[in-house]
């Protein structure tokens, strides 16, 4: 249906996923006269955050921030706005808003595996607290063992250990579920630059930017993980 928001927002993080900003650009562009022109129930939390992951995707900051922040009003007891605004403050590097709201995300779920993700990544940002990770960690993967995020927060925390086996076998889980998963592609290339390796570096790159010619975040990962 042309005034499904939750649908234009699963096409718009397929599009973004595949680096295409234009298509990202024109799903802003409808969904935003939809919502001014007022065809769709604007008071919906489901809409809410739908239209926020939009306005997320297509750059437009405040807004999705003043979207999500909506959607939670209207649904205090609902766990994805939330998780949703978390994710967000994560990009902006608010961490301290993200870690309160995926806290409230979990109060309405605690084995949540998203919301206990975010966490985990808010106490690796706030100071690096390994333990407090590990135990978010492990109780989303017991949710749910396939968890990509989690998977790849747990690779991430194994490579800054110079644990090479355990991230290679949390990048190989990650390859089960998805052969050409985003962060398996870029955790193997970080793996390959520590050890010196350019040729498998520049396979693994090249084997990325085949799937998405745009991939600023490979590139980006990368040299953090490098840092």
């Amino acid at each position: 249906a042309p005034d499904n928001l939750p649908l234009k927002a699963e096409l718009c993080r397929a599009a973004a996923a595949q680096g295409d900003k234009t298509t990202v650009r024109l799903i802003l562009e409808a969904a935003t006269r939809l919502w001014n022109i007022k065809t769709v129930d604007r008071t919906n939390p489901v809409n809410l955050t739908a239209m926020a992951a939009i306005a997320q995707l297509g750059q437009s900051w405040s807004w999705a921030n003043e979207l999500f922040r909506e959607a939670v009003k209207r649904a205090p007891t609902a766990a994805e706005p939330n998780v949703a605004w978390g994710q967000l403050f994560l990009q902006k590097h608010a961490i301290g808003e993200a870690a309160a709201s995926f806290q409230q995300a979990l109060k309405v779920d605690p084995q949540l595996p998203d919301a206990l993700v975010g966490l985990a990544r808010t106490e690796l940002e706030k100071g690096y607290d390994r333990l407090a990770a590990d135990a978010a960690l492990a109780k989303a993967l017991q949710e749910n063992p396939r968890h990509a995020g989690a998977l790849a927060l747990q690779a991430e925390i194994a490579l800054d250990g110079e644990d090479f086996a355990k991230v290679q076998s949390f990048i190989e889980a990650l390859r089960t579920a998805n052969p050409h998963d985003a962060d398996a592609d870029w955790l193997t290339a970080a793996a390959a630059k520590i050890h010196g390796d350019e040729s498998a570096y520049a396979k693994i790159r090249d084997a990325r930017l085949a799937v998405r010619a745009n991939d600023g975040d490979f590139f980006a990962n990368v040299a953090e993980a490098l840092v």
